[in-house]
């Protein structure tokens, strides 16, 4: 239970009430809080599946986005409710991210949300609209467009053998369940638009690319690297996949799937991944949703409305930011040298500083993974200007003498001031629909190029540990994305960093394109991001089994309009009070009765209350 607590800022230079609801028990990780219903302990599996926990590391009143959560995972979610009935969209999960809270709102809001325009669709034909990434990759011009997919390596279960038919069938249905795999393009020439569309009939196994080869370890490379060379934008195919058996071991089976990376992204892998295992188990998939081809097409329609206002200015034209190229060494290696585009570096945590980092400091600082990795990135980076997985830019400027948690906050803060979660950037600045003289705005107010991409990608099960139950689970590597891009082709970005949780343990990968960086560069950025995530982890040893400051700002309450200066006067009240900002969960404006009490606390005495009684029978003054 929650205790309010009145603040008058028009003490302090403000002119408005405020009604702060704080918990009245420090928060514990060792709580234990059992569900009041069966409906909540099954969102609570849900949330279980989807963080690789188990049902007794959820609690209700858990935050989704403190205990491992992120957008990809908050997708991943939102596909575990809709086998359950529960139509909820990723919107709500950000707006309702504590778990009893999610539990309240599906009960009452399920049967309003059905009709929304999540409703089950058919086959899906015909053409499709370019979405703002697919706009975006149009103006790319790759010397080889055919060659830009997203490729993932899996390890089959020795309980669960595989075949070619297996796979292919599996394949098939997982192709006319998710429309969109089997689009055919047209890359515009000569000033004509691209276009993209579905042919008119089901898919069959000819619309897909399905190999089975026995091979050594050593030739396992130059293998994919041909299939990936199979992908045909305009013809197809679009998918391939091949089934890799070892000689040496006829118990490790690997199957290697790559898609065109204009079609998915990481997001829709995690979808792709469930739905095949579901397939291979021979389960149902779950009822088709909102198709790729309406999703478009209500994003045309939408980018009419949009302005520039709304995003906020991240450059300063009297003082650009510096061109890279002008801060770096020479490159490593010329084009003529190496036949990769891109090499990568990597640093690992253990299992211990990695739980205390992400899972224990993160939810009492009350940020996210993405806010403490790319805060501690940018310390190490000095000056970072990245596009996120939504494509948007952020600018991070590190001032003199700023310490970690400064950084962190301040990192913190210029992800939330991102509206839309930065999805309006790319449909302002990409779709043909939007107004011009919005997109000039927009184009004025941010970074005219880009050279870092952060990538958090969220978290992967162990190598070679296949999830219980499933047929197949991802073996990740250190050079998943090296071989995106053929050889001769430019990088779209020089530096990408990609975080990423791999089991326990938490793992720095940075790819970097050697023509432009030379590795020792790479290496000391890495040791610095390395460091500065050590030096985080240390303060857990220093609190003593104190709780942690939460970081907090003013975009963490939603219906609080303030300015940081009065934003500043409410943290100083709470300190005066004496309660820690862990314990406060929430800050909201008083209501017209409450701010016209509060407008009395200087003269109580003026605030009275008369009433008149008539008393029968006999009165004892004693």
């Amino acid at each position: 239970m929650g205790v309010k607590l009145l603040v008058d800022l028009s003490l302090t230079g403000g002119s408005s009430m405020l009604n702060i609801t704080y918990s009245c028990n420090t928060y514990q990780a060792s709580t234990v809080e059992e569900f009041s219903s069966q409906f909540g302990t099954v969102i609570g599996v849900a949330w279980a599946q989807v963080l690789q926990k188990t049902v007794d590391q959820i609690r209700p009143l858990d935050y989704f986005f403190r205990i491992g959560g992120d957008s990809i995972l908050a997708i991943l979610l939102v596909s575990k409710y809709q086998p359950l009935g529960y139509q909820i969209t990723v919107p709500l999960i950000y707006q309702y991210p504590k778990l009893n809270q999610q539990v309240l709102y599906i009960q009452q809001e399920t049967s309003t949300i059905l009709d929304t325009g999540f409703s089950c669709q058919g086959q899906v034909t015909g053409d499709v609209a370019l979405t703002p990434i697919q706009h975006w990759f149009a103006d790319l011009h790759f010397k080889n467009p055919c060659y830009f997919n997203q490729p993932f390596s899996f390890k089959a279960g020795p309980y669960f053998p595989l075949s070619q038919s297996t796979l292919t069938d599996a394949l098939i249905a997982l192709f006319n369940h998710h429309d969109i795999l089997w689009a055919r393009f047209q890359l515009g020439k000569n000033g004509q638009k691209c276009t993209q569309s579905i042919p008119t009939k089901i898919a069959t196994n000819t619309d897909l690319l399905v190999l089975e080869n026995t091979l050594d370890p050593d030739d396992y490379l130059a293998f994919i690297l041909e299939v990936q060379l199979s992908l045909n934008l305009i013809t197809g195919p679009v998918v391939a996949a091949a089934l890799i058996h070892n000689p040496a071991d006829l118990l490790n089976t690997q199957f290697f799937f790559t898609i065109y990376h204009i079609l998915v992204d990481l997001v829709s892998w995690r979808i792709l991944i469930e739905d095949l295992n579901s397939l291979l188990l021979s389960k149902p998939l779950p009822p088709k949703t909102m198709s790729f081809q309406t999703w478009a097409t209500q994003l045309a329609d939408y980018c009419s409305t949009l302005s520039a206002d709304i995003w906020p200015t991240q450059m300063d034209p009297n003082h650009p930011i510096p061109d890279i190229y002008s801060l770096l060494p020479p490159p490593e290696i010329s084009i003529e040298d190496y036949p990769v585009a891109r090499l990568s570096v990597s640093l690992d945590f253990d299992a211990k500083s990695t739980n205390t980092l992400l899972f224990q400091l993160a939810p009492q600082w009350r940020v996210t993974l993405q806010d403490l990795l790319l805060a501690t990135f940018a310390h190490a980076f000095s000056t970072t200007i990245g596009w996120f997985t939504s494509l948007y830019p952020l600018v991070i400027q590190i001032r003199q003498g700023q310490s970690l948690l400064e950084l962190l906050q301040y990192t913190k803060e210029a992800l939330q001031k991102i509206p839309g979660k930065g999805f309006i950037y790319s449909v302002i600045k990409y779709m043909p629909g939007v107004n011009t003289d919005e997109r000039s705005k927009l184009i004025a107010k941010t970074p005219k190029r880009m050279d870092v991409q952060f990538n958090y990608f969220g978290q992967f099960t162990n190598p070679g540990t296949p999830l219980s139950g499933n047929p197949l689970s991802i073996e990740w590597s250190n050079s998943f994305g090296l071989h995106n891009f053929s050889s001769q082709d430019f990088v779209i970005f020089d530096l990408n960093p990609m975080p990423t949780m791999v089991g326990d343990c938490l793992q720095l990968i940075m790819e970097y394109n050697p023509r432009v960086y030379y590795k020792d560069s790479i290496i000391k950025i890495m040791s610095s991001w390395h460091h500065n995530l050590t030096e985080l982890t240390g303060i857990s040893a220093q609190l003593d089994n104190m709780i942690p400051e939460s970081i907090l700002t003013k975009y963490d309450f939603l219906h609080l309009s303030i300015s940081d200066t009065g934003f500043q006067n409410i943290l100083a009240q709470i300190h005066q009070r004496g309660i820690p900002l862990a314990q406060v969960e929430d800050i909201l404006p008083c209501i017209a009765v409450q701010g016209g009490l509060m407008n009395l606390a200087s003269d109580p005495s003026t605030y009275l209350v008369q009433m008149a009684m008539k008393i029968t029978g006999q009165l004892d003054p004693d």
